[in-house]
Formats: C-alpha cells, sequence, structure tokens
C-alpha cells in the first residue's frame, strides 16, 4: 500500500498544491495515529476478555440476513 500510495503521489506530484500537500500529511498523521491506538485498545481488549460475545453477534446477524435475502 505504502509503495502504491507513493508511486501515485509521483505520478500525480503536479496536480498536489501546498494546501493539498499539507492536508494529505495532517490525513496521513492522524489516520497513522488512529491506527495505532486503535490497535493498542484491541490487543489489551482481547487479552482480558473472550470473543463469545462477538461469535453471538456474528451468528444472530447471519441468521437476520438469510431471512432476510432467503
Amino acid at each position: 500500500m505504502i509503495a502504491a500510495t507513493g508511486l501515485d503521489l509521483v505520478k500525480n506530484a503536479s496536480s498536489f498544491s501546498a494546501g493539498q500537500s499539507g492536508a494529505l500529511a495532517v490525513g496521513f498523521a492522524a489516520a497513522f495515529i488512529v491506527a495505532m491506538l486503535s490497535i493498542k485498545f484491541l490487543l489489551a481488549y482481547v487479552r482480558t476478555r473472550t470473543f463469545i460475545a462477538f461469535g453471538v453477534y456474528r451468528i444472530i446477524a447471519a441468521a437476520l440476513f438469510f431471512m432476510l435475502v432467503g
């Protein structure tokens, strides 16, 4: 993903203005920070809890989906 994004940025560098580059950098930094915090939270959550609630939720969601579609 990094290589594809880098290639796209290099190919389209002339279409970016200074303000857009700044917004892109801020967006990248914000996305990175949120992703790291999300991973940290989810790993801590998984260490202290089981996946039973998630499994029940998925079974109910699948049953509802098949009842609506079928």
